[in-house]
């Protein structure tokens, strides 16, 4: 009973103890753990441990097979070679013993088959396919995760912004509780701005809702627990250090292509394979066989032992159409990887074009919007005061008060169409991320 209690209390405190470590990470500190934590990424790395076991079972056809087997027999009846002559009578001779055993020992090593050393090549390919294979995903997995963790810094700041919002519209309300006392204004004026007041809660609690789930996304890529407290700590408008530089000469080193161009050679060489189908192949045999037979288990005594050497030679001659129709569709398999390759290639200038328009547009956007939000501030201030004194009309202040909270939001969300568009660029060119 002691015992069941003491692991209930361990593992109790071992579930406060993780609920309480809190995870406080930048943009290259995140992205750093998805490397390392992310189950997707170790789920694709296992397939290079799986490519090279296929390279060493392919390896082995060209090692020596060695084959051993044993046999026991036991005989219930007599069995009898009979002679009948004319002369002599008929005469009979027993031609088996009661126990008999024999055994084999048989060694083959190849000596010429194209087939074999085509698969060995193919093999080969096939593991720096599942390398590159390795790459892109990890490529494609730190553009998700940057994705994730900007959009995360959007709506946290973003919160910042309705908070922001939220804070004008309850001085707003206190100012005009105090011209309502006076008299200055309506109790409909007054129930007005409390009616926009309330309104700013919705926007802030949704905002709030969004970036914990963006905060169970990036913990999923992470590997984090989820009862864990992640806290991010970057700056959406922060300047970004540097661009990856995009041309289409660059795209030869893209991992994507890198991909294709490694499965056009597995292609390729899997036609030389099916062409060498048609090849004849060369084999040597050693062996030995012991064969004895006795009523009393002495089997030295009735044995023959034999060693013995082989050459085999095999000559495809006729498949029934099967190698034909194999060397055709790996024909077929190669041309359509070909067509793939180009029209990859086209979609990843396309994407290349799209993400610098993007980033242009976005940085005409932040120098716009940085402007819109200095006058409204300037202009907000002013308006604060002339509420005070009855001058500026609720409804103006208001809308004030939204232009500067959209101006805000529009300039995140120009930086985060700025960040985004920089790790598209960064995932086509596979470039590491800043």
């Amino acid at each position: 009973m002691h015992t069941l209690r003491n692991i209930i209390l361990s593992q109790a405190l071992l579930l406060l103890h993780i609920t309480c470590i809190a995870q406080t990470l930048d943009f290259k500190s995140y992205l750093a753990l998805v490397k390392q934590k992310n189950l997707d990424l170790k789920q694709v790395k296992s397939q290079i441990y799986l490519s090279a076991l296929d390279a060493r079972i392919v390896k082995s056809s060209l090692l020596p097979q060695v084959n051993a087997n044993a046999i026991y027999q036991r005989d219930f009846n007599k069995n009898f070679l009979f002679f009948n002559d004319p002369f002599l009578g008929s005469s009979r001779i027993r031609t088996n013993f009661n126990n008999s055993i024999g055994v084999s020992v048989e060694a083959q090593q190849v000596l010429f088959d194209a087939r074999v050393f085509s698969g060995l090549k193919t093999v080969k390919l096939t593991k720096e396919l599942s390398e590159l294979s390795y790459q892109d995903a990890h490529h494609e997995l730190i553009a998700q995760a940057s994705q994730f963790y900007w959009q995360a810094i959007f709506i946290k700041e973003s919160i910042q912004v309705l908070e922001q919002n939220k804070a004008l519209a309850k001085e707003q309300v206190n100012q005009l509780q105090l011209l309502n006392a006076k008299g200055v204004i309506s109790t409909l004026t007054l129930n007005e701005a409390v009616i926009q007041y309330k309104k700013t809660l919705p926007l802030l609690t949704n905002a709030m809702n969004q970036y914990q789930l963006l905060l169970h996304e990036l913990k999923k890529l992470a590997n984090i627990p989820q009862e864990q407290t992640l806290t991010l700590t970057e700056n959406l408008t922060q300047p970004i250090i540097s661009q990856p530089i995009a041309s289409a000469q660059m795209l030869e080193n893209q991992s994507q292509v890198k991909v294709l161009n490694k499965q056009m050679e597995i292609a390729n060489q899997t036609l030389v394979g099916e062409k060498r189908n048609w090849m004849p192949s060369l084999s040597l045999n050693l062996g030995f066989d012991y064969n004895g037979a006795d009523n009393a288990f002495k089997f030295n005594n009735n044995s023959n032992r034999l060693f013995y050497g082989r050459l085999l030679l095999n000559i495809p001659i006729y498949s029934g159409g099967q190698k034909r129709a194999e060397i055709q569709k790996a024909i077929i398999t190669r041309n359509t990887l070909a067509s793939n390759i180009q029209n990859v290639k086209q979609g990843l200038l396309k994407e290349i074009k799209n993400a610098q328009s993007n980033v242009l547009a976005a940085s005409q956007k932040i120098t716009i919007h940085q402007e819109i939000v200095s006058l409204n501030e300037k202009q907000i201030e002013i308006f604060r005061k002339r509420l005070k004194l009855g001058e500026v009309t609720p409804l103006e202040f208001k809308e004030s008060r939204l232009q500067l909270t959209q101006s805000k939001l529009e300039i995140l969300n120009a930086y985060l169409d700025l960040r985004l568009a920089e790790a598209q660029l960064r995932r086509i060119l596979s470039t590491p991320s800043n």
